[in-house]
């Protein structure tokens, strides 16, 4: 071990300071505390010691010794008022924890994880991961608990791998080795789901089998570009009442499979946070979200819009907010308004910066597509002008749901009118799961010298991988649960085909792959 003498004296005059001011608290208090807290004192200047040797030799610390270290104080003092002797065996107990994790090293316990009085054990780290990325761990996670933002992810990579089934990657270092599917889970600090861990065999299988089909039909319909520093992959995606309808674990799990093939995916219709919170603890620690504050009014229905990206390669600016427009811009709504104020965002890829507007247009009654249409304009010229003014000039999206129903209608025509332009097959392409209607768009309207420019683009369905009309018969109890089912068959798979709406959406997820040419 490498030893410094000055550190070990340091370490011995810090151990020796919390143990006196520790014991000349404890004299203030009752007869009956004073030992509790010289105790308490005692073990965690142990700790401390331990702790800081680690630091000394990095090459065998794990991640372990110094968030235990955190937690122990508060825990210990906790448990000091009532009775010394659980004061001391806390205190030794996780003090034999960080022994043991500091000897080990990454390649034996693994991480423990002690936060806020809460131990969770993540998988460990194995020999079977190679040198490159162990190497990468200590450099990656070996940093204060309060300068971590995140829980550490076992190994070098820092997203999310839930939808590559074979192998998981660290960029810039090569590939980590083939995993099965439970560390693709246990990677990013999260247990495996409940919906693949279940003691019911015909689920197990069920759910098991759907992932990895999800995963396949992800590879094999959406370019890989999330690793290139001159495109942005954008996704738009209605995910139907998010937080508020009863989904199934398995469905917050495969709808977090896919928005990890983008770089920014905005999304309609959160409802509430719990849904959001869910899909985020599995895309993993490097995946943020924006979104704007509820919809006011009835035909706002309490929705919020907003922008769910990875950290790893996109940036968002501070500007985040609800689009506010001037109030006599529309008059057919009572606040001069948008029911659904659009939420604006900008995203930087590589110092490239780009506008971005996400949209939910209240559909309303047959004779109100006149009120949607002038929406539209106002929307697209505030946004155009805010690119141009308050940014400079830099390219501008129009996103999300518009409830366009024609390619060539007028709800269309209204935005391309406003200076926005999209790709001919995106724009053709229905993205209701029942109907050809062409409800989600994604535009842009671009800066003179700075261009996003269509690459590939295309509509995602997901029922084409997971809760097929096939697999009905899979869902019979879960379906059940839901709704009253009757004896006719076909009866039956009508709701089933509206109950897995409800599962993942109603609306297809609408994608594009932009080069940002400048």
């Amino acid at each position: 071990m490498r030893l410094k003498i000055g550190r070990v004296l340091l370490v011995c005059a810090i151990t020796l300071c919390i143990v006196v001011v520790a014991y000349s608290v404890a004299v203030t208090a009752e007869v009956g505390q004073r030992a509790a807290y010289a105790l308490a004192a005692v073990g965690t200047g142990i700790l401390a010691l331990l702790v800081l040797v680690g630091v000394i030799d990095a090459d065998r610390a794990d991640d372990g010794v110094v968030t235990t270290i955190v937690s122990l104080l508060p825990r210990t003092l906790k448990h000091a008022d009532t009775s010394p002797v659980r004061a001391v065996v806390v205190s030794l107990g996780l003090g034999g924890i960080a022994a043991l994790s500091y000897w080990a090293g990454p390649a034996g316990l693994g991480t423990l994880v002690v936060a806020c009085g809460e131990a969770e054990k993540v998988q460990p780290v194995t020999d079977a991961v190679p040198a490159d990325c162990k190497a990468s761990y200590a450099e990656r996670y070996w940093r204060a608990p309060w300068q971590r933002a995140e829980r550490p992810a076992l190994v070098c990579y820092d997203a999310a791998l839930i939808s590559w089934p074979g192998t998981w990657s660290a960029p810039g270092r090569g590939t980590c080795g083939a995993r099965p599917l439970e560390a693709r889970f246990a990677q990013v600090g999260i247990p495996f789901p409940d919906a693949l861990d279940t003691g019911a065999t015909s689920v197990h299988d069920r759910d098991r089998a759907a992932f990895d089909r999800l995963a396949a039909g992800l590879q094999n319909e959406i370019p890989d570009l999330r690793r290139m520093d001159d495109t942005l992959l954008f996704a738009t995606w209605n995910m139907r009442w998010l937080g508020r309808a009863n989904r199934l674990d398995i469905s917050y799990v495969h709808m977090a499979q896919i928005i990890s093939h983008f770089d920014v995916v905005a999304f309609q219709e959160l409802q509430s946070q719990d849904g959001l919170d869910r899909i985020l603890r599995y895309l993993g620690p490097a995946w943020r979200a924006e979104y704007g504050l509820e919809s006011p009014g009835p035909q706002g229905n309490r929705e919020r819009l907003g922008f769910l990206y990875d950290s790893s390669k996109v940036q968002v600016d501070p500007v985040s907010s609800n689009m506010v427009l001037a109030s006599s811009d529309l008059r057919h709504t009572e606040t001069g308004q948008p029911a659904r104020p659009p939420f604006v965002a900008a995203f930087s890829v590589n110092g490239r910066k780009v506008l971005v507007a996400n949209t939910h247009i209240v559909f309303g009654r047959p004779d109100a597509r006149a009120d949607r249409i002038s929406e539209l304009e106002v929307i697209a010229q505030n946004l155009g002008n805010h690119a141009k003014r308050s940014f400079g000039g830099i390219p501008a999206l129009l996103v999300g749901d518009i409830n366009a129903e024609t390619p060539d209608g007028p709800v269309i025509a209204a935005v391309e009118e406003a200076g926005f332009y999209t790709d001919a097959a995106l724009r053709s392409a229905p993205s209701s799961v029942f109907t050809d209607k062409v409800y989600d768009q994604i535009f842009v309207q671009n800066d003179a010298a700075k261009r996003l420019v269509f690459g590939q683009t295309g509509t995602f369905n997901p029922f084409d991988h997971v809760m097929r009309r096939e697999d009905m018969p899979l869902f019979q109890t879960d379906l059940a649960r839901a709704t009253t089912l009757t004896q006719s068959e076909d009866r039956n798979r009508n709701l089933y085909t509206r109950w897995r709406s409800s599962q993942l959406s109603d609306h297809k997820v609408k994608w594009a792959a932009f080069r940002m040419d400048w």
